[in-house]
């Protein structure tokens, strides 16, 4: 995840962490979990087997 986190704006497509609920840009949470398995902004842990390093539905 880069530094410069940008906010969501509306009509974006995001991706939802299944855990916690938490929601970002599908790009950067999407290579964060990849490497590092847990939400960026609450650490809860994504479970293999989750639907992938990136849950849950479009938020669009």
């Amino acid at each position: 995840m880069n530094e410069a986190a940008e906010a969501l704006r509306d009509g974006e497509a995001c991706n939802e962490v299944p855990g916690c609920r938490h929601v970002f840009h599908g790009d950067c949470v999407g290579a964060w979990a990849r490497s590092k398995g847990s939400c960026p902004l609450c650490r809860a842990r994504i479970a293999p087997g989750s639907g992938g390093a990136v849950a849950a539905d479009d938020m669009v």
